[in-house]
């Protein structure tokens, strides 16, 4: 102990049995110890803020993901009919030609056969009742046509009506009349993608 002016605080003596009163840490300032809420909010913390970000992440990644997913479907789809609509051009490419290809050449045949294409790519060959079928057999070897599909349509009568046969990846549809001769059509067998 001091005289008065230089005067140390004096912290009590406690009594037998008795905590001893806090000290102030600095002069003025006493020093409080944590409370129990505040140990718990810092063990609690990190783990909510762990689950939080697991479910926002959980939250986000899952539309991320089917957006993607969306994406990449529909830039297979896109691939899909792009592929589609090439193979039914080349199918049509190729009626085309042989349109151009076997056009009657002889005098009897260009006023006795009609071949035509048309805008959905398909081939028409009318052939009348003494047609030499020049026409037709050059249309049957440029398809590659079977040999049972040109003699069923060589057999074909007026009493047989209209006749269908698919090969490779063409429809042909024929009828027969004996006045009138023969009509043949050879179109794609698939849709045009085209119109769907």
């Amino acid at each position: 102990m001091t005289d008065g002016n230089n005067q140390m605080p004096t912290t009590p003596m406690p009594e037998y049995g008795q905590m001893m009163p806090e000290q102030p840490t600095t002069q003025g300032q006493q020093f409080t110890p944590p409370s129990q809420d505040r140990k718990t909010i810092a063990v609690w913390l990190p783990i909510v803020t762990a689950i939080a970000g697991l479910i926002i992440g959980l939250g986000m990644g899952y539309p991320v993901g089917r957006q993607s997913e969306a994406l990449d479907t529909a830039k297979a789809a896109a691939q899909a009919r792009q592929q589609t609509v090439e193979k039914y051009e080349k199918l049509t490419k190729k009626l085309t030609k042989v349109v151009s290809d076997c056009q009657p050449t002889d005098a009897w045949s260009q006023t006795a056969d009609n071949l035509t294409s048309h805008s959905d790519g398909s081939l028409t060959l009318v052939s009348e009742k003494y047609s030499l079928n020049t026409t037709l057999e050059c249309v049957e070897q440029a398809l590659d046509m079977p040999s049972s599909l040109t003699s069923q349509i060589g057999m074909t009568n007026a009493y047989n009506g209209v006749q269908k046969e698919n090969f490779d990846e063409y429809t042909v549809t024929w009828s027969y009349n004996g006045s009138k001769g023969l009509n043949l059509t050879v179109a794609p067998t698939m849709e045009n993608p085209k119109q769907e």
